[in-house]
């Protein structure tokens, strides 16, 4: 008797290609999403990264930087509107932080 240890090989027609997390739009960022991404990644190359040697350094609050976050209105995205915050939805809050 032969065992064999390992994952299953699974038999694929060799024509067909598999799927990609490409080839299906639930996982595509939205125009939106993309837009929030990159000025968040603007501020944070801009303004934060420079700082963020010296803060390590110091062990000091980085008041610099929450100072960017904050004039870039990236401080409190998971806040709703009615409580001084922008009211963002969960993904536009993950890409923040």
């Amino acid at each position: 008797m032969v065992i064999v240890i390992g994952p299953p090989r699974v038999a694929c027609h060799p024509r067909r290609t598999l799927p990609t997390v490409s080839d299906f739009d639930l996982f595509k960022l939205s125009d939106e999403h993309d837009m929030l991404r990159a000025a968040v990644r603007a501020v944070c190359e801009d303004k934060i990264a420079p700082l963020a040697a010296e803060v390590d350094a110091l062990g000091e609050f980085p008041q610099a930087s929450y100072d960017a976050l904050r004039q870039a209105d990236f401080h409190a995205v998971h806040v709703p509107e009615e409580y001084g915050g922008a009211g963002a939805d969960a993904l536009s809050t993950c890409l923040v932080i």
